[in-house]
């Protein structure tokens, strides 16, 4: 049975930003008792894709992208927890493809976050299920999979997609239909996209995001690999450049392990082709 939570704190948990967020308050278990750090190229991406002017969110879509091993999962859970805790009575949902999925890695960081830093662990109730986190402010966060039967009429203040790339099929096309940001949050809702490359011709709600955002967007004058295009903004990093990816031996095994085509889809963030 869920515990009752107590009357809302007065603690501050709102920032301005979700850099500040996670720096101060998003612990992970790779740097137990102490915040995450973020690379400063991934704190500048965070900052353009959270800018804000007096309407409330300039970009409404947020697609971020890197090789696998980046912590994007990881920095995905902190703009979730961030936006929960910054807008109270809001809803926040995260899609898997499947229940597994959605409740894994992102849900998991979020549960191990809540539960680990001393300011959020008695304003929150993680129900017997696991799948849903209640916040003191009256923001909901809940893990769902690709099932647009169960979603109709949701007015989510955040959409968070994990590993976007196997969105496929009509059931992952109608969902991406009805997770749709409701006008009455205009300005303060926004979808965040995290995934590296997808297969052609198969990928298609990702590669249809890359299209539009990456191909035709406008480069970023500031921040590398980086688009924008009217209210969606999109980073698609190629590179290895945090320090745990620098490890040769590690990518040397995996090149013998994978085929070129996932290799180079997982480790350097590019598109295959089914035909592959």
């Amino acid at each position: 049975m869920d515990r009752l939570l107590t009357k809302p704190s007065t603690e501050p948990l709102i920032y301005d930003n979700p850099v500040d967020f996670i720096l101060n308050e998003m612990y992970i278990p790779e740097t137990p008792g102490v915040p995450m750090t973020l690379a400063d190229e991934q704190q500048r991406v965070l900052m353009a894709m959270s800018a804000r002017n007096d309407a409330g969110f300039i970009y409404s879509t947020w697609l971020f992208s890197m090789p696998k091993k980046s912590a994007k999962t990881t920095i995905g859970a902190g703009v979730a927890l961030w936006q929960a805790w910054r807008l109270g009575n809001g809803e926040i949902y995260i899609i898997g493809n499947d229940l597994k999925q959605a409740d894994n890695r992102m849900a998991q960081a979020i549960r191990y976050c809540v539960e680990h830093n001393p300011r959020m662990r008695e304003r929150v109730i993680v129900t017997a299920s696991k799948y849903t986190i209640k916040l003191d402010n009256g923001t909901k966060i809940e893990s769902i999979p690709v099932d647009p039967r169960g979603e109709a009429g949701m007015n989510p203040t955040g959409l968070f997609f994990t590993e976007a790339w196997g969105m496929m099929g009509n059931k992952a096309e109608l969902m991406w239909s009805e997770a749709t940001l409701s006008p009455t949050r205009t300005g303060e809702s926004f979808k965040f996209i995290e995934s590296y490359a997808g297969i052609l011709g198969e990928s298609l709600i990702l590669e249809r995001l890359y299209d539009g955002i990456i191909k035709a967007g406008i480069f970023h004058p500031l921040i590398p690999e980086m688009y924008i295009s009217g209210s969606s903004i999109g980073y698609w990093c190629t590179r290895r450049y945090l320090p745990w990816q620098q490890d040769e031996n590690y990518y040397r095994q995996q090149r013998l392990e994978k085929p070129p085509q996932e290799f180079a889809r997982q480790h350097d963030n590019q598109w295959s082709s089914s035909s592959e």
